[in-house]
């Protein structure tokens, strides 16, 4: 019985050790704050959380999308959206992916890889900053 419960608590503290461990390793702890996209007013992300992040257009700027965001790895990341854009309720939810290519705290390159239909090349989008 011993045995058993001292098993359970030693993976229990692997578990907890390899969340932390992969958290600090992927960019979702090091991206923090909002960031305009250059040449606009308002449009781009803002990252607040490890598992959701708004994005702004530049034209509904008042209204931002909050999206869910999934890290692959410490430089990629999926998108979702958490509420349908689409009227056609049979249509599956966006889902965006991006790399990021350089962030240094006052900037931030994205590149956006398309995955939907036809032939789009690769967009690098660049962000910069917004102070609070």
């Amino acid at each position: 019985m011993k045995i058993v419960l001292f098993a359970m608590l030693a993976m229990a503290g692997i578990k907890t050790f390899y969340a932390e461990t992969v958290m600090e390793r992927h960019g979702s702890s090091k991206i923090r704050g909002r960031f305009v996209l250059d040449g606009a007013t308002c449009a781009g992300f803002e990252f607040f959380s490890d598992k959701e992040i708004i994005w702004r257009n530049e034209i509904t700027c008042s209204e931002p999308d909050t999206m869910l965001v999934h890290w692959l790895d410490e430089k990629s990341f999926l998108v979702k959206d958490k509420r349908r854009v689409n009227v056609n309720k049979e249509c599956p939810p966006r889902n965006l992916y991006y790399v990021v290519s350089r962030y240094d705290g006052k900037s931030l390159a994205l590149q956006e890889v398309w995955t939907g239909w036809g032939d789009f090349t690769k967009e690098t989008l660049k962000f910069s900053k917004q102070l609070p």
